[in-house]
């Protein structure tokens, strides 16, 4: 179920959602619907999906290539609360123990992806996110293997 369109980017449009039916029931979820598809991009997402998962790398639940058009991809990954940028904009000053904590967390998430074959390729503040305990998570889109 499609809650709201939160933004458009490049090649792709995000929307909230609410899974529905199976295991993630009730699952607050991000949905990217990417009209272009580059090459590496699908391959990157089955390698961090099928992997074990690490904590500080967003979970992906699924990618799926649509039946119509050619070129487009659909990724479900899980919802966060907020964009880092967001909370840097509303929030003022971030103090340093916290500051360094997230930078932490970053390292250690794109440490994750390199080890899979990963590279994140778009690091900025609106690509990390905090979970509803502060903690910070690199997003998964849009990686691509090294």
């Amino acid at each position: 179920n499609v809650g709201a369109h939160l933004q458009d980017g490049g090649s792709k449009s995000v929307y909230a959602c609410v899974l529905v039916g199976g295991a993630n029931n009730g699952l607050g979820a991000v949905v990217a619907i990417e009209a272009t598809i580059q090459a590496a991009e699908p391959e990157a997402v089955r390698r961090l999906v099928s992997r074990p998962l690490h904590p500080n790398v967003i979970r992906g639940i699924t990618h799926v290539h649509a039946a119509g058009p050619p070129g487009i991809l659909y990724t479900v990954s899980e919802q966060l609360q907020v964009e880092l940028f967001d909370n840097v904009i509303n929030g003022g000053v971030i103090l340093e123990g916290p500051a360094r904590a997230q930078f932490a967390e970053c390292v250690t998430a794109l440490r994750h992806m390199h080890r899979m074959g990963v590279a994140h390729r778009d690091i900025k503040l609106e690509n990390i996110m905090l979970s509803a305990q502060g903690g910070a998570a690199a997003l998964l889109p849009p990686p691509a293997p090294i």
